[in-house]
């Protein structure tokens, strides 16, 4: 997959309930040039009341994997992922791996 959108965040995650059961997996994408008004280019906001409470080793929160983050702006939050988590933390574990990060930005 790759990108070249200019308005906002392209990939918004408010989790605002409770956890999912499944993984949530951005994988091998190439993301240049992409302009948010909070990230440049994907915003995860974990804003559960309630947690899963026990950790599945095959979930989760957020994997982001093998990516490039080129080039990206955002104002506030991150140039190229922005991460906010609120009330209680997640019981599935948020990764960033394997990813190339150049020239991104926050303003």
């Amino acid at each position: 997959m790759s990108s070249n959108l200019k308005s906002s965040e392209l990939i918004t995650l408010y989790i605002t309930d409770k956890e999912p059961t499944k993984s949530i997996e951005i994988k091998e994408c190439t993301f240049n040039n992409n302009k948010g008004s909070i990230s440049g280019v994907i915003h995860y906001k974990f804003y559960a009341t309630t947690n899963s409470a026990s950790s599945n080793q095959n979930i989760y929160g957020l994997l982001v994997k093998d990516c490039k983050f080129k080039s990206n702006t955002g104002s506030s939050k991150g140039g190229a992922i922005g991460i906010e988590i609120m009330n209680v933390e997640p019981s599935n574990p948020i990764e960033i791996k394997g990813c190339i990060f150049d020239s991104n930005k926050a303003i």
